[in-house]
C-alpha cells in the first residue's frame, strides 16, 4: 500500500505541470493575469485554440511536425535494420571493428558535431529543406546498435533454412528477419520519432522561413510574438505535446518491451 501511495504522489508531481498548462490554455487572459492563483478553471474557453487553428501557417506546422519525424522513422528503421542484420548475422573482415567504432561514436557529444553537420548540409544546398532535418538519422549509431542487439536474438537456423530454400539475401532480410524482429523495429521507430520531433536546436539551425517551422519551433514563435499572452503559448505547447502523447498511448507496449521482443516469443 505504501508503494502505491508513493507512486501516486510521484505521478501527481509529474503531471501537475501538464495540468497547469492545460488550465492556462483554457482560460482567458483576464483570469490568468488577475493575480489570484487557482487550481480549478474559472472560465473555460476555447478561444485560444480557435485562434491557433485560424492561423494561416498552423496546418503547415502540423504537417511539418508529422512529415519530418515520419520520414526519419522510415529511413532510420530501414537503414538500421539492414545494417543490424549484416552486423549480427554476417561474418566479414572488419565487421567487429566497424561495430565497435560505431559504438565509440555514441560517446561523442552531439553538440560537438553540429557545426560539421551544418557545413555538410550547407554545401549540399539542403538548408531550409525537409531532407536536412531527417537525413541525419539514417546514420544514427544508437539505431544500428539497437537493431543489431535485437536481431542477434534471432536463431541462425531460421536464416539457414531460408538459404537452403534458395532465398536471396534480400528475401531473407525482408521475409524472415523483418517480420520476426518487427516489435524491435516498432520500438526503434518510436525512439526515432521522439528524437527527431524534440530536436529543437537542429531544426532551428536548418529553418529560415516560418513555413518550415515545426510545432516545437512554433511554441518559441508564440513566446516571442505574444510574450504577455501566456494563454496562447500554453495552447501552442499543449498542441505540440499531443503527437508524442498519442504515439505513447498507441505503442506504449512496444516502447517498454519492444527491444526485448524477438523470435524467442
Amino acid at each position: 500500500m505504501t508503494k502505491i501511495i508513493i507512486i501516486f504522489i510521484i505521478a501527481i508531481l509529474f503531471l501537475f505541470p501538464y495540468y497547469w498548462m492545460i488550465l492556462f490554455s483554457l482560460e482567458p487572459e483576464s483570469i490568468i493575469t488577475g493575480g489570484q492563483p487557482h487550481l480549478l478553471p474559472k472560465n473555460i474557453t476555447l478561444d485560444n485554440y480557435i485562434y491557433m487553428f485560424r492561423l494561416r501557417l498552423f496546418p503547415r506546422w502540423v504537417f511539418n511536425s508529422l512529415f519530418i519525424p515520419g520520414m526519419a522513422v522510415i529511413l532510420t528503421c530501414l537503414s538500421a535494420s539492414m545494417a543490424g542484420y549484416v552486423l549480427a548475422k554476417r561474418k566479414f573482415p572488419g565487421g567487429q571493428f566497424i561495430f565497435f567504432l560505431m559504438i565509440a561514436t555514441m560517446a561523442i557529444p552531439t553538440n560537438t558535431i553540429l557545426l560539421p553537420r551544418f557545413l555538410v548540409m550547407k554545401s549540399l544546398g539542403l538548408v531550409n529543406t525537409y531532407p536536412s532535418m531527417f537525413l541525419i538519422y539514417m546514420a544514427w549509431p544508437f539505431a544500428v546498435f539497437l537493431m543489431k542487439q535485437v536481431i542477434s536474438t534471432m536463431p541462425d537456423e531460421i536464416i539457414e533454412s531460408g538459404m537452403i530454400d534458395g532465398a536471396s539475401e534480400w528475401q531473407i532480410y525482408w521475409r524472415l528477419v523483418v517480420p520476426i524482429v518487427r516489435p524491435g523495429i516498432i520500438a526503434l521507430g518510436m525512439f526515432t520519432f521522439v528524437a527527431c520531433y524534440k530536436n529543437y536546436f537542429w531544426q532551428l539551425l536548418m529553418t529560415k522561413s516560418d513555413s518550415m517551422r515545426t510545432l516545437p519551433l512554433a511554441v518559441e514563435f508564440f513566446k516571442e510574438l505574444y510574450a504577455p499572452r501566456i494563454q496562447l503559448t500554453m495552447a501552442a505547447a499543449l498542441l505540440a505535446s499531443l503527437p508524442l502523447l498519442a504515439l505513447y498511448l498507441l505503442f506504449h507496449r512496444y516502447f517498454i518491451e519492444g527491444p526485448s521482443l524477438g523470435s524467442i516469443k
